[in-house]
């Protein structure tokens, strides 16, 4: 992970403090690169073992994967539940994607992702799932250094960062008709 101050300088951070623009869209300049990829996730681990992820992107691929026609836009819930996975995933044409690049305020389709480093909000719905949940932080963010890891250049790199490493969820998630209360 870049440690350096010129590592920090290279991608605009501040060393010091983790800045509501690391949860903003940091790609967006080089979104149609077809190695360039970024998404916003969550999940949720219930108490009646439920588990919940999600995840909302400006590409359908996960880099050095290739992406066909025109460019387009994802949003995806996944519910395990006693063992039966159940997925929703839609992709959507790219004007359907907005995200503010100073903060985390991420749309894609009918799913929403907003908030700061205290709370964030997951509303909406991908096909039969539907979400309304409030994440309330329960630890402060993680960034390993600078939150990039180089791939033998500055041209290729790798980052990371964790927005939420630990919260409380409060809300529901409609599977299918079937409500998950948190």
């Amino acid at each position: 992970m870049g440690q350096t101050e010129a590592d920090f300088a290279f991608f605009d951070l501040a060393q010091d403090k983790v800045e509501l623009k690391s949860d903003g869209w940091r790609t967006e300049k080089s979104a149609d690169h077809p190695n360039v990829y970024e998404w916003w996730y969550f999940d949720i681990h219930n108490h009646d073992g439920t588990i919940v992820t999600g995840m909302l992107s400006p590409q359908t691929a996960v880099g050095r994967v290739p992406r066909f026609g025109a460019p387009r836009a994802m949003s995806r819930i996944d519910v395990n539940r006693n063992k039966v996975q159940s997925i929703s995933l839609e992709t959507f044409p790219i004007d359907q994607f907005t995200s503010a690049t100073d903060s985390c305020d991420v749309r894609s389709g009918g799913l929403t992702m907003r908030g700061d480093f205290t709370e964030l909000q997951i509303r909406g719905k991908v096909k039969e799932h539907e979400i309304d949940v409030v994440f309330r932080q329960t630890a402060t963010p993680l960034r390993p250094g600078n939150g990039y890891v180089f791939l033998g250049s500055t041209d290729t790199f790798q980052g990371w960062f964790n927005a939420f490493p630990s919260a409380t969820a409060t809300g529901h998630v409609c599977i299918r008709a079937k409500y998950v209360l948190l």
